[in-house]
């Protein structure tokens, strides 16, 4: 594994976190929600590497529907963990849309509110990494594409959310890295480590041991908030 990324993964999590908060949702289904973002993409382990490792539009229509299964591995991931139900009901639901053209052709009445949010959250981040196009995008650029489908494939209160709202988009991105040689035992982590692809190598807590530094082939240890992510 190379050029760990800590803070997209954080960044995807604190957006679908901030919306469901400006929907008033429960403090419960707000955790449910952030942490089903931090494993949205946990379905990508059963897929070839070539369906994640370019843009979404360079895929072809047979591989475009195969990623958008990607929600079937992760139901088989995480099934037997029962008490992480209602999170992996949004991660299957994460690519139905509203207008029912989803893999699944639910309703938007059927979609938990957890699974809209984070489809925002989710392609927001996407089209800002250049995940979904052929380039990067900025914040205006990346809404822009969101609002070409509202009532389509995004919940319309949900893309007005982050419309009126473009304050809780988090621009605190990566500014420095922390080497491995810097990494020491008893160091805990505070935020999530996934690879360049969003899956999840370490999970927040973690702390570090002799056995779990010196296989790691990480080139940089990026952090939401750079050394302060250690204790």
């Amino acid at each position: 594994l190379s050029g760990l990324v800590g803070s997209e993964m954080c960044i995807r999590d604190s957006l679908s976190a901030k919306l469901a908060e400006q929907l008033s949702l429960s403090d419960e289904q707000q955790a449910q929600i952030s942490f089903a973002a931090l494993l949205c993409e946990i379905g990508l382990l059963g897929l070839d590497t070539a369906l994640y490792s370019k843009p979404f539009c360079e895929l072809n229509f047979n591989q475009q529907h195969i990623f958008l299964q990607q929600s079937k591995y992760a139901e088989q991931i995480l099934g037997p963990a029962t008490h992480l139900r209602p999170e992996l009901d949004i991660i299957i639901c994460q690519f139905e849309f509203p207008d029912g053209s989803g893999p699944n052709q639910l309703s938007l009445e059927q979609i938990p509110i957890g699974a809209q949010i984070l489809a925002v959250a989710r392609d927001f981040w996407r089209h800002k990494l250049g995940r979904i196009g052929k380039s990067a995008l900025s914040n205006h650029e990346a809404i822009g594409e969101l609002k070409k489908y509202r009532g389509l494939r995004y919940t319309p209160k949900i893309i007005d959310i982050l419309v009126q709202h473009p304050e809780i988009i988090s621009i605190e991105f990566i500014e420095s890295a922390i080497a491995v040689n810097d990494l020491r035992e008893g160091m805990r982590l505070k935020k999530d480590i996934l690879t360049q692809q969003h899956i999840l190598v370490l999970p927040k807590g973690h702390v570090f041991s002799a056995a779990s530094i010196s296989p790691v082939s990480y080139t940089h240890l990026r952090a939401h908030e750079t050394r302060e992510d250690l204790v």
